[in-house]
């Protein structure tokens, strides 16, 4: 099974998407706040929902996304973080320490939007975080804020 999250790219919006070991589409997930029935009705016109895993990588490759897809890390460990994010500077233990005190779910976040910090930081030429601070100041939130 490999787990995706589709992120609307207008409404930040986010479904878990769940393959089989097929690639076929089994579990829809609706995560976030609650969910208006035109919004869920949209969703399921033909066409929307990726029905298999081949077809999120094509639609990746034509660029025709109304959706962001990333698949939901697994591996939620500190050296998993260390290794994901560019900034490799601070005091490791330390920083290991605020890692451990995150829930999964919040780990999960904080690992999917490293790529999206990175793009944001290099368009606007400013510095990466440290990654205690990135953990700390929990910036995966700041979008939501």
């Amino acid at each position: 099974m490999k787990n995706y999250v589709a992120i609307h790219k207008k409404s930040d919006h986010k479904i878990n998407l769940t393959y089989d070991t097929f690639g076929v589409l089994v579990k829809i997930e609706f995560a976030g706040e609650r969910w208006k029935s035109e919004t869920i009705n949209w969703i399921f016109q033909p066409g929307r929902l990726p029905l298999s895993e081949s077809e999120i990588w094509h639609r990746i490759e034509n660029k025709a996304l109304e959706f962001d897809y990333m698949e939901i890390p697994t591996d939620l460990s500190f050296s998993n973080f260390w290794n994901l994010f560019a900034n490799k500077k601070g005091k490791i233990p330390s920083t290991q320490r605020f890692w451990e005190k995150l829930t999964d779910a919040e780990k999960i976040e904080a690992l999917l939007y490293i790529p999206k910090l990175h793009a944001q930081k290099k368009a606007d030429g400013t510095a990466l975080p440290y990654p205690q601070t990135y953990i700390s100041g929990k910036y995966w939130l700041a979008e939501k804020i």
